[in-house]
């Protein structure tokens, strides 16, 4: 992090860590021996801009469907695409989820 930091000259990164279980025979049986495999990779953040911080800007919100079939096995972040996608083609920045009432996440950003 601190090479990418040096070399883009920006403070705030965007990260992304994957960690699998590693390379193995195609089985759900994990076995004891093998080494995980990691990925990562970084790029500077693009921060909100001084309007956008005062004045704030436009989500949408959505029922958050994506993990309601439970039979899919998947680490497809199609679902995210296409919540994210729901806020482009309406202009707003952002669409943030809720199921049962309970705010879950939004499409790319965190929520707290």
């Amino acid at each position: 992090m601190a090479a990418l930091t040096e070399k883009t000259g920006a403070l705030d990164q965007l990260v992304y860590i994957q960690v699998t279980r590693g390379v193995a025979l195609r089985d759900h049986v994990m076995p004891p021996d093998i080494e995980p495999t990691v990925f990562m990779m970084a790029s500077p953040m693009k921060p909100a801009s001084a309007e956008q911080r005062h004045h704030g800007v436009a989500c949408v919100t959505a029922r958050d469907f994506r993990w309601e079939r439970g039979d899919i096995k998947s680490t497809s972040l199609l679902g995210n695409v296409m919540a994210r996608q729901m806020s482009a083609d309406k202009g707003a920045v952002e669409t943030v989820m809720f199921r049962d009432g309970y705010l879950t996440e939004a499409s790319a950003s965190n929520v707290g």
